[in-house]
């Protein structure tokens, strides 16, 4: 004889969680055994030794599948007339209760351009044993996302993957709900982030405007392997950002960088005349000790 309290599931209660607290006061015997049974979706069974002649029992199990349950407590011998008055309660019929807990989002998700163009996700297995599907999410650029695949594996390959701008991927976990024929869905993963492939990339351009500094105009362009910087970033690698000018100097308008070259060709021309010198004079003095013709 058992009085289920809360907060055991009520009858044709929907949880949505996988680890219900089962509470219940039970006519028993000092020593007695009590066996506090969950089936259905998962079996699960709870044995609690009885103190007293109404045992108070509070056991939380551990439900791995979705779906249908019943609860119930037994004992393993009869229980005297005397326990169940003292328990005020008849003997509670098995109670029926749905579990409906969502899966966990997706880890480890992972997003690699392929030449195609294309884009291979990949992620990790999750841990509920009654999954039944995955489902991948596309963004571009800072559109909303929409799904392009549904699969039971943990891969996919999206492609043609469009163009404009940089992509993002998510993924949801789906699995069986309180029903073989109902589903409940995961929030979706941390999203991950990859570029446009290098044949439909957009290239940018530059003008002078009627200056000698040129001026980056075109977009963000990705970074190095594919893998786009932050949204509207630019590549690290490139001296300047999308419409800031690069610094540019002529020769010959920058005194302080032509400095050096002024100096250098003073120090050239006064090695110059000081061999002009030394040559003319030694001439001369050849030319003096030379005999003349007479």
């Amino acid at each position: 004889f058992a009085r289920f309290v809360a907060p055991t599931p009520a009858p044709g209660q929907v949880l949505t969680v996988s680890n219900p607290t089962i509470h219940a006061f039970v006519s028993s015997v000092p020593g007695q055994k009590l066996v506090v049974s969950v089936t259905g979706a998962a079996n699960v069974t709870k044995e609690v030794t009885a103190t007293s002649m109404c045992q108070e029992v509070n056991e939380v199990v551990s439900l791995a599948n979705n779906g249908s349950y019943q609860v119930a407590v037994t004992t393993d011998v009869p229980v005297p007339i005397s326990s169940e008055q003292e328990c005020q309660g008849g003997a509670a019929a098995p109670r029926e209760f749905f579990v409906a807990a969502p899966p966990s989002p997706p880890s480890g998700v992972k997003a690699a351009m392929d030449p195609a163009p294309a884009v291979n996700v990949s992620f990790a297995k999750n841990p509920e044993p009654d999954i039944v599907s995955y489902r991948v999410q596309r963004s571009v650029g800072a559109g909303a996302f929409q799904q392009v695949g549904e699969m039971p594996g943990t891969s996919f390959k999206d492609g043609p993957v469009p163009p404009g701008g940089p992509l993002r991927y998510q993924v949801l976990a789906v699995r069986k709900g309180k029903t073989p024929q109902e589903t409940v869905v995961s929030a979706p993963s941390a999203a991950v982030i990859v570029g446009e492939p290098a044949s439909t990339a957009r290239r940018g351009s530059y003008s002078a405007s009627g200056s000698s500094k040129p001026v980056f105009t075109g977009p963000p362009q990705p970074g190095a392997g594919g893998a786009a910087t932050t949204e509207g970033a630019f590549d690290e690698r490139l001296p300047y950002k999308p419409g800031e000018e690069a610094a540019t100097t002529e020769l010959g308008t920058d005194e302080t960088s032509n400095s050096p070259h002024r100096s250098l060709a003073f120090v050239a021309g006064g090695l110059l005349a000081l061999v002009t010198f030394l040559f003319l004079r030694c001439l001369r003095a050849e030319v003096g000790r030379q005999p003349f013709p007479g």
